[in-house]
């Protein structure tokens, strides 16, 4: 990622992204979106395990928005790999 926006066919377009980003579990991701408003709205999901062995676990994930220098928590949730546990996840966050 360069610190750029992640936009498809530029802003005039719409500024939608079609494809995702698979990052580590422990990854951050930031976007600046200083004079958008709208709506974010996305999937989160965790990938098919490599390994049968690797088949448990879980991912915390918070999506956050700010207004000047404060931190805000839009959505926070887990996803795991259990029998019970939620593995799809999907956000929709008002931008102001």
């Amino acid at each position: 990622m360069d610190g750029g926006p992640l936009l498809v066919g530029g802003a005039s377009r719409g500024g939608m992204v079609f494809s995702g980003l698979e990052m580590h579990s422990s990854a951050q991701v930031a976007y600046r979106l200083e004079s958008y408003t709208g709506k974010l709205l996305t999937e989160v999901r965790l990938a098919h395990p490599l390994h049968s062995s690797s088949r448990l676990g879980h991912v915390r994930c918070k999506i956050l928005t700010s207004t000047g220098d404060t931190l805000q928590v839009a959505q926070e949730f887990t996803l795991g790999r259990g029998m019970a546990d939620e593995q799809l996840k999907i956000i929709e966050v008002e931008l102001n």
